[in-house]
């Protein structure tokens, strides 16, 4: 499964990219994380990772695989 994870500097803009992927990809999750927790443009690092850890919720490896990617601090 593939899941998006939209960061930019304004929360309106990543909005509106979403609602346009819903429309061309609607089985495709798709979170955002734009913006600061004050309202003003730019990124946030606890913003990427909320937005982050729904996505990953249940995702494990299959068996005997590795992971190639580090361990996410949602685990």
């Amino acid at each position: 499964m593939v899941a998006l994870v939209l960061v930019g500097h304004s929360p309106e803009l990543l909005r509106g990219l979403r609602a346009m992927l819903a429309q061309a990809a609607p089985e495709t999750p798709v979170s955002v994380a734009g913006g600061t927790d004050a309202g003003a443009l730019g990124t946030s690092a606890p913003r990427i990772l909320r937005a982050t850890c729904p996505l990953q919720r249940g995702k494990r490896c299959g068996r005997g695989r590795r992971r190639r990617t580090p361990p996410s601090p949602c685990e």
